[in-house]
């Protein structure tokens, strides 16, 4: 369980993790929790794995995702209860067709005990590519500043590229 008051978060967004190594991701970023006590960090697993969907041109399964270059721990945010909040606003996703290349950004919510909750991508999720097209959110990079509440039940993202570079901001109550 994360108690807040002996530990620091770190974000490292170019950092280089173990995890990921092996799936040759670089430079994707990291997050650590540090005991402040004892000078000891240890790396929290956010990112273990792709994303796979089918391929629509030859229906075989391909990844979806770009870990690489991702930024995670560019913003964190974290609640008076220990739950946590971790972005990465380069993360990438491939459209469908898998031609081109969208840096839509992507949190992770944690709860106290360093697990995922889940994986909140506000330009794609509620079908906002339908809304108002891939062309309006592919540079969305949500996640560049993110807000926990202090009780842990809500989260604002700010995406700076989304609607054609005008920018927004995201709710989503946890």
């Amino acid at each position: 369980m994360f108690q807040l008051a002996n530990l620091l978060i770190v974000g490292a967004p170019r950092d280089n993790t173990s995890v990921l190594s092996k799936l040759n991701v670089t430079s994707s970023g990291a997050v650590y929790r540090c005991k402040v006590d004892k000078n000891d960090c240890e790396v929290i697993n956010v990112d273990t794995d792709y994303v796979y969907g089918k391929d629509p041109y030859d229906d075989k399964m391909k990844q979806r995702d770009i870990l690489s270059g991702q930024w995670l721990g560019s913003s964190i945010s974290a609640s008076n209860s220990g739950n946590l909040v971790v972005c990465a606003h380069r993360y990438a996703d491939k459209t469908l067709t898998f031609r081109d290349r969208h840096p839509i950004g992507r949190c992770t919510i944690l709860n106290t005990d360093s697990n995922i909750k889940f994986k909140y991508t506000p330009c794609k999720d509620g079908g906002r590519y339908k809304q108002i097209g891939v062309r309006g959110i592919s540079f969305c990079q949500a996640g560049s500043s993110v807000k926990m509440s202090e009780d842990g039940s809500l989260i604002t993202v700010g995406g700076p590229g989304a609607y054609l570079w005008n920018g927004m901001d995201f709710c989503k109550i946890l």
